[in-house]
């Protein structure tokens, strides 16, 4: 099977007149299926798949999980297409907020309701379990999380004074079997890249060949990254596509020990799986 991803939204643009933004929205394709996974903080996705010469046909989106630069370009697509399914766990409308030390709290949480986002004509299929999007494409659901250092949560509260952690419990990745091989698509990975490809492979009988998106990984060592990368490649994961979150440091230690790409908007990838 052959799919193909394009990179609508992230932070880095290599393109004249394209749009980059603290964001990620990538767009897969696979015959005349689409499948859009998050949707960027604005009308940047829209944007950049005009001038990338990209038809939309209204697909079915999936929400990585509720921080505002995954999901407030919903309501972009929202008036494009007006009946759209979006698929997501059910805590995507917890209040979120980000605080560093004695910094005043921000909200990172989605921007409007679920009710106003259904008003505009979005379709929410939500579930704490994996869903099929399309015929053998599926959200992973809730993560297991057997490595609790893994966890990308600093500076993440469900209380603006800070004083409970924000778990991200709906954290949601995107598997993408074949007929031989599958591939994970991350928004953030906040559940943590090991957690999340040990739970994928419980999903899946298929070997995994690539790892496609944000990595949540400013914080980690080298050492971490280093021991991530033979993790990695202990369980045949060979190639990696680091977007958004994942960081320039941990990308350059990755890129010791995998095929590695670092993408922007315009970026497009290629797999027979």
């Amino acid at each position: 099977m052959r799919i193909s991803l394009t990179v609508l939204c992230d932070n880095l643009v290599t393109t004249r007149r394209l749009l980059a933004e603290h964001g990620l929205s990538i767009l897969l394709e696979r015959g005349e299926e689409q499948l859009l996974f998050d949707t960027g903080q604005s009308n940047c996705p829209l944007h950049n798949a005009s001038l990338l010469d990209i038809s939309l046909r209204s697909p079915p989106i999936v929400l990585s999980h509720g921080h505002y630069d995954h999901t407030d370009g919903l309501s972009s697509f929202l008036r494009a297409f007006d009946d759209t399914i979006v698929l997501a766990h059910p805590d995507i409308f917890k209040e979120r907020f980000s605080k560093v030390g004695a910094e005043e709290a921000r909200s990172i949480g989605m921007s409007l309701s679920k009710d106003a986002l259904m008003r505009r004509g979005a379709r929410f299929h939500l579930r704490e379990g994996p869903q099929e999007v399309l015929e053998g494409i599926w959200t992973t659901g809730y993560i297991n999380r057997r490595f609790q250092d893994d966890q990308a949560l600093d500076w993440f509260y469900l209380d603006p004074d800070g004083r409970t952690t924000d778990d991200i419990r709906d954290d949601t990745a995107i598997i993408v079997e074949g007929s031989r091989k599958a591939l994970i698509l991350f928004g953030c990975a906040h559940a943590g890249v090991r957690n999340t490809v040990l739970h994928v492979e419980a999903m899946t009988d298929k070997s995994l060949c690539g790892i496609v998106g944000g990595m949540h990984l400013l914080n980690s060592s080298k050492a971490e990254t280093r021991a991530l990368a033979q993790f990695l490649k202990e369980h045949r994961i060979e190639y990696v596509a680091a977007s958004h979150c994942t960081g320039w440091n941990a990308a350059q230690v990755l890129n010791e020990h995998l095929n590695l790409t670092v993408t922007s908007v315009g970026t497009r990838l290629h797999f027979q799986l």
